[in-house]
């Protein structure tokens, strides 16, 4: 069912986020695509100039969307190719229809959620990191500056507040992994638990 607004949404922002979405899977698509050729045929490296095109390639994927590397060990290329069409229609159902206010399909709501809350909280984890260091303690006047910090950070997800506790399981994440309070917060907004979570986001139960 289409997701819609009474008022008109920011239609460039929407149209911008699947039209990168789509560029991940089709460039993800074509990199586990080469790789499963070249497994058919018996070969499980790349020539030299291939091989730093590809890592080029990954920084590059990762940089936008973090986290969107483990689907080339979770997703065969074909499956990555129809992930992208699937983003592409939503595009084109968007052009049809410009009140849409979010993708229909809620695998994609999930995905375009996912990367963009851990975007954003590698952003606060390094802040912390350059605020206080590894052994610092998250103090009030900390939580104060990380407050006025947030306030101007653009790539905003949702306009929650944190308190001491979330801000130290932050700081030192459970198991030093970021992805269970990922998991958490897209939970919480989705309504899902961890295991769906992950099979949207990767193809992948727990």
């Amino acid at each position: 069912m289409p997701i819609r607004m009474a008022t008109v949404p920011d239609e460039f922002q929407f149209r911008r986020q699947l039209e990168r979405l789509a560029h991940k899977y089709r460039t993800l698509a074509a990199l586990r695509g080469r790789r499963e050729e070249l497994e058919e045929v018996g070969r499980d490296g790349f020539p030299p100039e291939e091989l730093s095109a590809r890592k080029d390639a990954f920084r590059l994927i990762a940089g936008e969307f973090p986290g969107s590397l483990r689907e080339l060990d979770t997703t065969t290329g074909e499956e990555l190719r129809a992930k992208a069409e699937a983003v592409e229609i939503e595009l084109a159902t968007l052009a049809a229809d410009p009140t849409l206010s979010a993708p229909a399909a809620a695998w994609i709501r999930v995905v375009v959620d996912y990367h963009a809350t851990l975007r954003e909280l590698l952003a606060m984890k390094l802040w912390l990191a350059r605020r206080i260091g590894r052994d610092g303690e998250v103090t009030d006047d900390v939580a104060a500056d990380f407050d006025a910090w947030l306030a101007t950070y653009p790539h905003r997800v949702s306009p929650r507040t944190h308190d001491l506790a979330f801000l130290r399981a932050l700081h030192h994440p459970p198991g030093g992994r970021l992805h269970p309070l990922v998991w958490e917060e897209l939970a919480e907004r989705h309504g899902l638990d961890r295991r769906e979570l992950k099979q949207l986001v990767f193809g992948e139960p727990e």
